[in-house]
């Protein structure tokens, strides 16, 4: 069976190329979720056709790469998530 965040992750990368954005900053965590398979309350996801990179927390240290797997690369913040992003 493939992966359904695959798939979703095509779907938003072609249309970011329709109005022509090379990258987005992703907040909401539901959006999140739906693109990374991440159920935390923390994170940031840097979104573009070559780089997926989640960023949270140090409590989600072990959860979100579990639950990211291949989505995304996980990199956890040991303070501010804001931080790393900037």
């Amino acid at each position: 069976m493939s992966d359904p965040r695959l798939a979703r992750q095509a779907r938003t990368i072609a249309r970011m190329a329709e109005v022509g954005l090379d990258l987005i900053i992703v907040t909401n965590l539901a959006n999140i979720r739906w693109l990374t398979g991440f159920s935390g309350s923390a994170g940031v996801l840097v979104f573009g056709p070559d780089r997926r990179v989640l960023c949270t927390d140090f409590r989600y240290g072990e959860q979100a790469p579990q639950e990211v797997g291949p989505s995304a690369e996980t990199v956890i913040e040991r303070s501010n998530v804001w931080g790393r992003v900037e």
